[in-house]
């Protein structure tokens, strides 16, 4: 991974912090009819990019997604101001600063993105209940086929981690 996002990517899209970044982000999707869709899209083509504007950072390339300044924790913030203690090159343009990517473009991991955003579904409240949920993640996913190619290694691997069985409960007796 670029030295660049080394500091950044833990605080925005690890395991525990995925699910709120991209929660945020697709509130953040203004004009899109599908704003799950279209960021979830943008988060699984694009690669990510230090692009901070004036309101908040903007994670991918070419895209109007904005994680606002406001809306980060201290620990992440703090992490986006660290770029620019001299470590890396900047560029100062007219309403954004960047810092060049070095090496190969960084994408997300498609498996960690959609475990994240079917997590998030799957323990929502917004539904009791859980059959709708699971209806609600394959939906999700049946739109992002048709937008993304997912093989069935990920589709498989994907329903084990979210579906495994619960561990067998030992008897005491």
């Amino acid at each position: 991974m670029p030295p660049e996002l080394s500091d950044v990517m833990p605080v925005f899209f690890d395991a525990e912090t995925m699910p709120a970044t991209l929660a945020l982000l697709c509130q953040q999707s203004p004009d899109a009819p599908d704003k799950i869709t279209s960021t979830l899209v943008a988060a699984l083509t694009s690669p990510l990019q230090i692009q901070l504007t004036e309101v908040g950072w903007q994670p991918f390339r070419a895209r109007s997604l904005t994680i606002p300044y406001t809306a980060m924790t201290t620990r992440q913030r703090e992490a986006l101001i660290g770029l620019f203690d001299g470590r890396f090159p900047w560029h100062a343009y007219e309403h954004a600063l960047v810092i060049k990517p070095s090496g190969e473009p960084v994408r997300l991991e498609t498996l960690d993105v959609l475990e994240a955003i079917c997590s998030s579904v799957l323990a929502s409240t917004a539904y009791p209940d859980r059959r709708v949920r699971v209806a609600l993640c394959n939906i999700l996913l049946q739109r992002l086929q048709a937008n993304v190619p997912l093989t069935k290694g990920v589709q498989a691997t994907l329903n084990e981690r979210l579906f495994r069985p619960a561990e067998p409960v030992e008897d005491a007796t």
